[in-house]
């Protein structure tokens, strides 16, 4: 459940993070370290805004503008990237937040998870917030590094060793300033890092940047079953946002009737699913709840 939706500022904080080994890592209940197991019967792959009672798009509403119609949503205060600009940039008849593979603001990709913005990834194996403008070891204060992870994400360049090599530094434990910028933007079901449980419930994690051998982005919501394409992955840290039974998530769509809506976004106004409002100018619905993009 998100515990920051909006209003949050930015805190400098120093943190001096610790190596690491595989027991430092720290998992939801539930995760099985072998990034499989748990049913898949319910994910409607590559779906996006269902038409029946209770569909919604898969992972976000770009905000209304004041009397209708729709209002780019920045990442950045400064880019505007294809998912907010209120254009169906791959032709599927989805438009931004309503197409499923857009994770948030801050991609420029509705055809995939990978976020195709400068910045993202530019530091080999090192990452930092997944879901802001810029994914590589940075400025959130988040650190993780894929060569910590037990099951390998990135096997070709950043497999995993035990221990893990002296310069991968993965805390179990984020900081506060971390926290408060990453994970209001972070989808129900993943953690800071882009490994995210899909769909909800399934108890099956997967890495969102997962490349294939030549370097190309192959994660997409119509293929997160097949661990060829989407590969296995561990969250790590207490920055997982889990996905609750009221709430939406990556893959998942439809909420059971007894879910009442301030459930579905405690903190927040709720959207995506049928018959609810978009979101207001500037903010950007995260799988149901709409946040405020994060400035940094």
């Amino acid at each position: 459940m998100r515990s920051l939706r909006r209003g949050f500022a930015v805190v400098a904080v120093a943190l001096s993070v610790a190596h690491c080994s595989s027991s430092d890592a720290t998992f939801p209940t539930g995760t099985s370290t072998s990034g499989s197991g748990g049913s898949v019967s319910s994910f409607s792959a590559g779906t996006g805004g269902a038409t029946g009672t209770g569909g919604a798009t898969a992972g976000t509403t770009t905000s209304a503008a004041s009397g209708g119609g729709c209002t780019p949503v920045s990442c950045d205060g400064t880019h505007t990237y294809a998912c907010g600009d209120c254009m169906d940039n791959d032709g599927d008849g989805k438009t931004d937040s309503a197409d499923p593979d857009c994770l948030g603001p801050c991609s420029n990709n509705e055809k995939g998870f990978d976020l195709l913005i400068p910045g993202a990834g530019n530091a080999p194996c090192k990452r930092d917030c997944y879901f802001d403008n810029d994914s590589g070891a940075g400025n959130d204060d988040c650190a993780h590094d894929l060569r910590c992870d037990p099951v390998s994400p990135d096997a070709i360049n950043c497999k995993y060793t035990n221990p893990p090599p002296p310069s991968a530094d993965c805390p179990a434990k984020q900081s506060d300033t971390c926290t408060t910028l990453c994970k209001p933007l972070t989808p129900n079901g993943c953690d800071c890092f882009g490994c995210c449980e899909i769909p909800g419930g399934s108890g099956k994690y997967v890495y969102l940047g997962s490349k294939d051998a030549s370097d190309v982005a192959t994660c997409s919501l119509a293929v997160a079953d097949d661990p060829t394409k989407c590969h296995p992955c561990t969250p790590f840290g207490e920055c997982f946002n889990d996905c609750d039974t009221c709430e939406l998530c990556l893959g998942k769509t439809t909420l059971p009737p007894e879910c009442d809506p301030k459930d579905q976004c405690p903190t927040g106004t709720p959207c995506g699913l049928d018959g609810q409002a978009p979101c207001p100018a500037g903010e950007y619905c995260i799988t149901g709840c709409c946040v405020v993009p994060s400035p940094t």
